[in-house]
């Protein structure tokens, strides 16, 4: 989406008196993956960290899922037995037989998961309509039931009202309980502002890191909008913490976990990783910037 100079402008004027770096997402120097957050009014508590199953995902596939399906289950086993109670997944990646096979190896009932569905024509989704997605879904995960459904990747200002059908039926999936909750992921600011607007979404999936990195804008744009969403209830879960991989230096990655945890613009994150070595590194961050900003 293109942003003009002048919306710009506006914008940053009227977020950069708002941007503030007060509190931090850990509340108490308790070990950060044995804490339980709340995401937002959603009703949902959880893990800060969640299992990301999505790193350069689509058409069915991604980073953890080309691992394969032995390497895939030993790997977020771990990230379960180290604290993460929260799957992320999404139709886009294939993900949904991955953690099916997760589920007979771990208890289903500790842990929150999410996916989501692509409500745009595509050669590979084959939309019709949310019910029938979240039908397949449950089928595809072997479970009845799925946490939070949200769309994916808005990017249109008017979506709120462009995909009015989509969120009805997510509203009625939850009314007769088969969903917990629901909301979308992001990719452009205009969609962003359009969802802290609006009353439907409860769950926002933003990309978030301290460089700016894939953003739907610039750090300092962005986190007033978050901050304000949360303070009116919705629950904030942050992608691209690591700018989709680009981010590898051990410097940049200490700074952006830093940024994130202080910035009092999320309840949690979501990071995939492809390797015990990647989650045991972010753990031990995590640990230790969580020691610092609480001690």
């Amino acid at each position: 989406m293109h942003i003009t100079r002048r919306s710009f402008l506006k914008t940053t004027a009227l977020s950069a008196a708002a941007w503030t770096l007060p509190k931090t997402m850990l509340a108490t120097s308790e070990d950060p993956l044995k804490k339980t957050i709340k995401l937002g009014q959603s009703g949902i508590e959880t893990s800060i960290l969640s299992f990301g199953t999505g790193t350069h995902g689509s058409d069915k596939a991604s980073k953890q899922t080309r691992l394969g399906l032995e390497a895939f289950v030993d790997l977020a086993g771990h990230a379960f037995e180290t604290g993460v109670r929260f799957f992320d997944a999404a139709d886009s990646y294939g993900s949904h037989p991955y953690l099916s096979e997760l589920f007979r190896h771990i208890p289903r009932e500790k842990v929150t998961l999410l996916s989501k569905l692509w409500n745009r024509p595509s050669d590979w989704a084959n939309f019709t309509t949310a019910q029938d997605a979240v039908d397949r879904f449950r089928k595809e995960l072997n479970q009845d039931y799925i946490d939070i459904v949200l769309m994916h990747c808005m990017v249109e200002p008017d979506w709120t009202t462009r995909y009015r059908a989509v969120m009805d039926d997510l509203s009625e999936l939850r009314e007769k309980g088969v969903i917990g909750s629901y909301g979308a992921s992001f990719h452009s600011i205009y969609a962003l502002k359009a969802a802290v607007e609006s009353d439907w979404p409860e769950v926002l999936f933003v990309r978030f890191n301290d460089t700016g990195t894939l953003m739907d804008h610039y750090p300092h744009i962005v986190a007033p909008l978050l901050q304000h969403a949360r303070k009116i209830g919705k629950g904030i879960v942050g992608m691209k913490i690591f700018g989709g991989g680009k981010t590898v230096q051990e410097e940049q990655r200490e700074s952006s976990l830093k940024f994130v945890l202080s910035s009092n613009a999320l309840d949690m994150m979501t990071i995939g990783f492809a390797s015990q070595a990647e989650f045991d590194d972010t753990v031990q961050r995590l640990r230790r910037i969580s020691s610092a900003l609480t001690g």
